[in-house]
């Protein structure tokens, strides 16, 4: 009964007393499950995943005691867990455990000690809605978490904010005392509202959950210190999101010893996420010696989004994928400047100052960069020197006036290319013609950008021998098709979209002999296709839509444009589609005005 879209389940079920499997996910209408549902004394799997207006699950619950398996995994409208719940201490699975509002008329809602005896649970449990706590320390000691010894994942949700400062001194307590078992392989903790982790996390993180793998703490807003990270010797993947007092990661020193040795940085460490820490301004407190800083050694992927302050990291070898959005120039230049020594330095005998294993970029395959505002240009010599690099994406800079020719020169295995949102940029870069790899560009919303015919940036596509996809969108300045394009013969799908200055498409796009897709809308100058059309015959779709050549249905054949878009098997025009929508509200009220 998975994705069905029923709103109830019938009362009859409580019939099928052999029924040892029920999976009910996805059916977002059912806010409530029949009481004879508590019948089914042989089930042990109840899936209700994804069942987002559930409110209550049945009050006898405690009866369908073969139960193994209850999942509720995004199940966001539960306010609550039936009483003795707790008594079903064969549950193997139990993805979400809400506390409800203590209430003295409502003896159906269970406590957090309902947790107490459930210490075969494995997998994921999410305790959410913790606000609701009211008496906190009792409760959550209670629950007794160090003794989920299979628990693989936790996670505590505090999901909603306030400002009584007693209620954030019990948060503190609280998270005190829902310690977890030192097996835990993920801990995510959202919401939280006290001002200070309490001082296991703190202090003994290592210790006490020593087999972390992934840590994510989010809109923690008042936390101004956070746990030495870095000395979770398995830890692979830590994302901080909207921890947004903080100002630095770690406030210890980054050495030990009288000889200054790095310590042990983060040794397993893959991904790394730090999206709106606002007011973050390094990675440690003290002043130190960037040149003689511990590195990632493992770190693949990093991503910085909103924190405006930041600007240097610990190195990283091997990563492979980086995103920055809403970060400083200074970190952009900074990060370029390395990798553009140390290329320097692997071609001198002397003057060496990074080793070539230690080069920040020297792997890079994803790079995009995202509203970064003051960005004028991109960095010639760092860009030059990421060879291995498959992606780029440059997005919402209003100041970048230029992509260097010469900074693509070395971007042989760059098969992506997206600009976007930059409205200062006049120009592309002749360094495209180096992008021999490259199987997809895209430009859009570049409004000072014109690549019509006779514009040396539209002449540099002609290099392009490998390009299958080019989507152009919101270039008003675009009045036809750049001549280059016409030796890109290896184009597979054009997609063009809001340029009012198209008038037309040239001839020369029959020469597009391998094209399959071509879509066109919001181009309110174009009014004809040219004879050439005719000649694509591996174009097996055209879109058009918001077009003045657009026509009707019942209209094709009698059209102008007909004779030579006869061949293509999938044509869709925008009115064409209006007609169907139309046609189906005429069906829909006629069958609710028969009911």
């Amino acid at each position: 009964m998975q994705n069905t879209g029923v709103d109830q389940v019938p009362i009859g079920i409580g019939k099928l007393k052999h029924l040892r499997y029920l999976d009910l996910s996805k059916n977002i209408g059912i806010m409530r499950l029949p009481s004879s549902i508590t019948r089914l004394q042989n089930l042990q799997t109840l899936k209700l995943m994804s069942c987002k207006m559930l409110e209550k699950l049945p009050r006898d619950m405690r009866k369908m005691t073969s139960l193994r398996h209850l999942e509720l995994d995004q199940c966001i409208g539960l306010t609550q867990m039936p009483s003795g719940l707790g008594q079903l201490t064969a549950l193997n699975t139990l993805s979400r455990f809400v506390v409800g509002k203590a209430s003295s008329s409502s003896s159906s809602s269970g406590s957090l000690r309902e947790l107490k005896y459930l210490n075969n649970l494995r997998g994921e449990l999410a305790i959410t809605k913790l606000e609701n706590l009211k008496n906190a320390a009792s409760e959550s000691r209670e629950a007794n978490l160090k003794s989920k010894q299979h628990l693989q994942v936790l996670r505590l949700e505090w999901t909603r904010e306030v400002n009584d400062h007693k209620i954030i001194e019990e948060d503190e307590k609280l998270l005190e005392i829902l310690q977890p078992h030192p097996q835990l392989k993920e801990f995510h903790i959202y919401g939280y509202r006290a001002g200070r982790f309490p001082n296991w996390i703190i202090s003994d993180l290592s210790l006490l959950l020593p087999n972390l793998l992934e840590i994510n703490i989010w809109r923690c807003y008042r936390c101004l210190e956070l746990p030495l990270f870095s000395q979770l010797s398995k830890l692979k993947v830590l994302k901080l999101e909207e921890v947004t007092a903080v100002e630095y990661i770690e406030t210890g020193d980054p050495h030990m010893g009288e000889k200054k040795e790095p310590a042990t940085f983060f040794p397993s460490l893959k991904e790394l996420r730090l999206f709106d820490l606002r007011n973050l301004k390094g990675w440690w407190k003290e002043a130190v010696d960037e040149a003689s800083l511990p590195s990632f050694p493992c770190l693949s992927k990093l991503v910085v989004g909103h924190c405006p302050e930041f600007a240097y990291l610990p190195l990283h070898p091997i990563l492979e994928e980086l995103e920055l959005k809403d970060t400083s120039e200074k970190l952009i230049q900074k990060l370029m400047m390395i990798a553009a020594e140390t290329e320097e330095s692997s071609t001198t005998a002397t003057n060496i100052s990074f080793s070539s294993s230690r080069s920040p970029l020297a792997k890079l395959k994803h790079l995009s960069i995202d509203s970064v505002m003051d960005l004028v240009s991109l960095p010639l010599k760092g860009l030059q020197s990421l060879t291995f690099l498959e992606y780029l994406s440059v997005s919402n800079c209003p100041k970048l006036l230029c992509l260097p020719g010469e900074a693509l020169r070395g971007l042989t295995s760059l098969r992506f290319l997206s600009i976007s949102g930059c409205a200062k940029l006049m120009s592309l870069s002749k360094g495209l013609k180096y992008l021999t790899a490259l199987e997809e560009l895209e430009i859009k919303e570049c409004r000072e950008l014109d690549l019509s015919n006779g514009d040396e940036d539209g002449m540099q596509l002609q290099g392009l021998k490998c390009l299958c996809t080019l989507k152009i969108g919101d270039m008003p300045k675009l009045v036809s098709l750049p001549d280059g394009l016409q030796q890109a013969t290896s184009l597979k799908n054009l997609w063009i979209r809001s340029c009012p200055g198209l008038k037309s498409l040239p001839d020369w796009i029959g020469n597009l002999t391998l094209l399959r897709s071509l879509e066109i809308s919001d181009c309110l100058g174009l009014t004809s296709l040219p004879q050439s059309m005719c000649y694509l015959k591996a174009l097996q779709s055209l879109e058009i839509s918001k077009c003045p050549l657009s026509f009707a249905a019942n209209q094709k054949e009698t059209s102008a444009n007909w004779p030579q878009l006869a061949h293509i098997p999938d044509i869709q025009i925008d009115t064409e589609k209006s007609e169907k929508r139309e046609i189906l509200l005429r069906r829909s009220r006629q069958l609710s005005n028969r009911s």
